[in-house]
């Protein structure tokens, strides 16, 4: 039974879930479990990294450096550290940022 609404996808961000398993009228099981989904973020790094200016391309419009792929790469991979950790304000702002750099970036997302 899902208790997620109407939601058809889950946005990215920090999602605490409770599971609970009943296997006999008198016997339950529950267990909480957190994630971190970055699937709009993922699609934003990939876009960007097709999108990286090569060198001799003066031309090239709508391009990202090396540099803003990696800041954007870095940020992305320490959420699941904070994550372990359970540092939920780290991850509330490195969101915050990586959705404002993909904003930015104006990249499609995967919702």
């Amino acid at each position: 039974m899902s208790l997620l609404g109407d939601r058809t996808t889950i946005e990215d961000g920090y999602w605490t879930f409770y599971w609970v398993a009943t296997y006999s009228p008198a016997n339950e099981y529950s267990v909480t479990t957190a994630s971190v989904f970055t699937c709009s973020i993922n699609c934003c790094l990939d876009n960007m990294l097709s999108k990286i200016k090569l060198l001799g391309c003066d031309t090239c419009e709508n391009t990202f450096t090396y540099e803003d792929y990696v800041k954007t790469k870095a940020l992305k991979d320490s959420l699941a550290n904070a994550a372990t950790c359970g540092d939920t304000e780290y991850i509330e702002d490195t969101l915050d940022i990586l959705t404002r750099l993909c904003n930015r970036a104006r990249c499609k997302t995967c919702n």
